[in-house]
């Protein structure tokens, strides 16, 4: 396919649309450039059914070199030739253990099957067959680079949220990735297929939740990785429900002390203005990218058409949220020390929009109930024990849990409850669960436990 043509800016070589006179990135007059042709392939890997491109108003023109996705980064015309050529045929046997099932991606760089692994207990999985002989030494260079980070990077990372890799290899003129095979479609897709053009505000939430999750994870790995490529185009939308983050072609971990970005990588719209070669890229440009892609979710603009909508002064529709609106301009602040200081931050805050005004009062609600559940247990075995006689059965297992049982388990509750005060999301109901069970004590200390040992406070 064909990506539309972009003006590149002189100043920091981000991709702007044909009609924009200045670069949105640093502002430089784009009169005197003149578009140049260039076409690319798209590859969208992971998933069932090969989307093509987007239908939203904006191209989301990819500043780098990508090889796994083949992004418009790559800004050159495949080589030549009937690219079904070396394509594997349904049924047939690659690497001596991968079962071809169908085709599920396919352009000018290469090839995604889904496959069985006949090593793996006949896993269903994913295979990037990238086609190293139809492409140019430069494309050869970019595909070489964005192989390594994927599979350096994705590799050694383990979270839910992430399609894991099981194994990679290559043969003479081909370069291969097997990883997770997910069923679902990419965001961007659900929002093409929105019928008001814009996803439900619960959705938007639930998918910003989810993606902070593994941005935490991240971000909190030693060093962080940066992603640096946020969109809906590279958010798969499982149909286990997981929202999965995929294509590490441009990510990176971060270098403390460098000065900045050996170049401008990013998508424009949802690329910090830090990727433009300014300053290091850090966690807070993949806030950044988060902020832009909520934007577009709830509103069904990307970002590069609503600032030409504010322009003009139209009126944007449909009319954000005001706490999740704010939260937006917070994530997109130009300053990095404007915007949230973590994901974490930022998943407290759309829970708190989620949740509305009462949200807070059930978490801690939940934390009582949690609470007196030994209490609960001590007070029906006490009844049990007192209503038998000694010798009886229920009157020693009763005095078992009384005296072994339900003691460890509060012990066990009252650890985990302490270790909630010390995490940001779990705060309230570790508060509720330590008062609950404080009470408990007290209550059982006076009425109960005193008595049984024939003594009165």
């Amino acid at each position: 396919m064909t990506i539309p043509l972009a003006l590149f800016c002189d100043e920091c070589g981000a991709a702007n649309p044909l009609q924009a006179t200045e670069c949105f990135a640093c502002q430089q007059s784009l009169e005197q450039i003149k578009p140049a042709p260039r076409a690319s392939t798209s590859i969208q890997p992971y998933y069932r059914g090969y989307r093509g491109t987007s239908s939203l108003k904006h191209p989301t023109t990819s500043i780098s070199t990508n090889l796994i996705t083949g992004s418009a980064g790559s800004f050159a015309t495949p080589a030549s030739g009937d690219s079904d050529s070396d394509t594997l045929a349904p049924g047939s046997l690659l690497a001596n253990r991968y079962s071809i099932i169908k085709v599920v991606g396919q352009g000018g760089f290469g090839v995604v099957y889904q496959a069985r692994d006949y090593k793996r207990r006949k896993k269903m999985v994913a295979i990037k067959q990238i086609n190293i002989s139809k492409l140019t030494p430069r494309q050869i260079i970019d595909a070489t680079d964005s192989y390594n980070r994927e599979v350096s990077l994705l590799s050694k990372l383990q979270h839910k949220h992430l399609p894991r890799i099981y194994s990679h290899f290559s043969d003479a003129e081909h370069w291969y990735l097997v990883m997770d095979f997910i069923k679902g479609k990419t965001v961007e897709e659900y929002l093409q297929e929105a019928p008001d053009g814009a996803l439900p505000l619960k959705q938007v939430l639930t998918i910003g939740m989810q993606v902070c999750d593994v941005l935490q994870y991240l971000h909190t790995q030693k060093p962080a990785v940066i992603f640096r490529d946020i969109k809906p185009a590279n958010l798969m939308w499982g149909d286990d429900g997981r929202v999965y983050l995929i294509d590490f072609g441009i990510a990176r971990r971060f270098v403390p002390g460098q000065a900045r970005d050996t170049g401008p990588l990013g998508s424009p719209g949802y690329a910090a203005p830090e990727q433009y070669g300014v300053v290091q890229t850090t966690p807070y440009t993949d806030i950044y990218g988060l902020g832009a892609t909520l934007q577009t979710l709830v509103t069904g603009k990307e970002p590069l058409e609503l600032q030409d909508d504010a322009g003009s002064g139209q009126v944007m529709a449909p009319q954000i949220p005001a706490p999740l609106q704010q939260l937006i301009d917070d994530m997109t602040e130009p300053d990095t020390r404007k915007r949230p200081q973590s994901a974490n931050q930022v998943w407290l805050r759309l829970r708190r929009i989620k949740q509305g005004k009462w949200g807070w009062a059930w978490n801690f609600l939940q934390g009582l109930l949690l609470g007196a559940i030994p209490a609960l247990i001590f007070l029906l075995a006490t009844v049990f024990a007192r209503s038998h006689g000694y010798e009886s059965l229920l009157f020693t297992l009763s005095s078992i849990a009384i005296f072994c049982l339900i003691p460890i388990a509060g012990l066990v509750l009252f650890i985990i409850a302490v270790s909630m005060l010390f995490s940001p999301r779990r705060r309230l109901l570790g508060s509720g669960m330590l008062i609950a069970m404080t009470l408990s004590f007290l209550i059982i200390t006076h009425q109960w436990l005193w008595p049984l040992f024939g003594m009165r406070l």
